[in-house]
């Protein structure tokens, strides 16, 4: 249960990261 919730963690993490690295490119690319 437990690996499964950090895993689910690392998921959610890996999306908002992903988020806000495409937000940043876009704000460079202005």
């Amino acid at each position: 249960k437990v690996m499964e919730n950090l895993n689910n963690l690392k998921l959610f993490n890996q999306r908002v990261y992903g988020e806000c690295y495409l937000s940043f490119y876009d704000y460079v690319n202005i």
